[in-house]
């Protein structure tokens, strides 16, 4: 009898380390599902986290870009009330190089200075002064003149190279 007993003591030890078994498989599988969906739920959040971050950088750069386009548009209003559009200014290309005396290049400086109606936009302006020889080549080549107006030959000083725009303002 006490054989039958031991029997079957195994017997229920196999069942019930079997059912322990069988729950500690059943407990792996639950964990390892939660675990995965636990990590497949955190990389959505940083994938939504990361599409978040940026939709708002993307709505901050349109609301900045929306802004200055709102300047702009405000800016080439007051342009046009002004006058200050392309239309309205006509563009004279000036082309100047040549010996003059410094009463002349005054002149010409004092006209490129800028105002209302009209605005020099220049490009190059050099001047370059005589050397000595460069006036004894000059006064040999002035021709000798009767009139009274030539016998008084202007000096020429300085060299000039001007290069440039006048845009006047049409009214």
């Amino acid at each position: 009898m006490g054989f039958k007993k031991a029997e079957k003591a195994t017997y229920w030890s196999i069942i019930f380390a079997a059912c322990l078994a069988l729950v500690f498989f059943i407990s792996v599988h639950f964990f390892l599902e939660s675990y995965y969906r636990h990590a497949l739920n955190s990389d959505r959040l940083e994938v939504i986290t990361r599409q978040v971050r940026l939709l708002k950088k993307h709505h901050r750069l349109m609301e900045k870009n929306r802004r200055m386009m709102a300047d702009v548009e405000n800016f080439t209003k007051q342009a046009d009330q002004l006058g200050l559009t392309r239309k309205n200014w006509q563009s004279y290309d000036v082309n100047i190089q040549q010996a003059l005396a410094f009463s002349e290049i005054e002149k010409i400086l004092a006209q490129a200075k800028n105002s209302d109606s009209h605005y020099f936009k220049p490009v190059i302006l050099q001047l370059h002064r005589f050397s000595e020889s460069d006036r004894t080549k000059q006064q040999a080549t002035v021709k000798p003149s009767n009139s009274a107006d030539s016998s008084e030959t202007i000096q020429k000083d300085l060299m000039i190279t001007m290069q440039g725009a006048f845009l006047v303002r049409q009214m």
